[in-house]
């Protein structure tokens, strides 16, 4: 179906989260301005403090280029005090946004954004909003060859987390647990939520709880999976 213009009142708010990749959240912010609703727009900007001295002044470059940016309709810049890393800084945000606005498009700085990126992620936010089993809206997807071309978008179980969007009553079910996962999953789970041992997404959970790694995304996927919530994803 062809979908209704975007009112004024859907513009969701954007979080976007950096750290020292300055030439490429300048590319990013550059692509994300192509995009003609981005005016419309509140940016939520959550830049990560240095980890060690050696990354201080380039996380300096960046916070002195974002108070530079503008054509949003209003910016807010959340500049943490410590270091979070990537995962604590994008679960402590999106709650932090999400708890209030209900509704948020989040992206990272190494994103290159289509034109059409905001028109697809509102139009798709407020079509799926009250269809409470649709939990995610991702905007990439793999380099498949589909043999049927009457949709340009499917529903699977499966979340992209470059370049998403989700709402509070959905996003308030994620959990980050991997020893409970690991307790309560058996075999046949796992091969699913390996999409039929196609590809590891489990061994991201067991290097998460040794520590060895420390990653959010793989745990909004879980929690999608065991809540059976469905994924809105382009073809292309």
């Amino acid at each position: 179906k062809k979908y209704n213009k975007t009112n004024k009142h859907t513009y969701a708010p954007i979080l976007l989260f950096t750290y020292t990749r300055l030439h490429s959240l300048k590319r990013l912010v550059k692509s994300l301005k192509s995009n003609k609703e981005s005016y419309n727009h509140e940016l939520f900007i959550f830049s990560d403090a240095p980890k060690n001295i050696k990354d201080k002044k380039q996380v300096g470059k960046v916070r002195d280029y974002i108070k530079t940016i503008k054509g949003f309709k209003k910016i807010i810049i959340f500049n943490n005090k410590k270091n979070f890393g990537t995962a604590l800084n994008i679960i402590n945000g999106v709650s932090k946004v999400i708890n209030k606005r209900k509704k948020v498009i989040i992206l990272e700085d190494d994103l290159l954004l289509s034109s059409h990126f905001l028109d697809y992620m509102n139009k798709s936010l407020a079509k799926y909003e009250k269809l409470k089993k649709v939990w995610h809206i991702s905007a990439w997807n793999y380099n498949f060859k589909f043999k049927n071309d009457q949709y340009d978008a499917y529903l699977s179980n499966h979340p992209s987390c470059w370049g998403w969007a989700t709402w509070y009553d959905r996003w308030v079910h994620f959990k980050k647990n991997p020893k409970k996962l690991i307790s309560s999953w058996k075999k046949e789970k796992i091969k699913k939520f390996n999409l039929d041992n196609n590809y590891n997404f489990w061994s991201q959970v067991l290097r998460n709880n040794k520590n060895i790694i420390n990653t959010w995304a793989v745990f909004w996927y879980a929690t999608i999976f065991e809540k059976k919530g469905l994924c809105l994803t382009p073809k292309n």
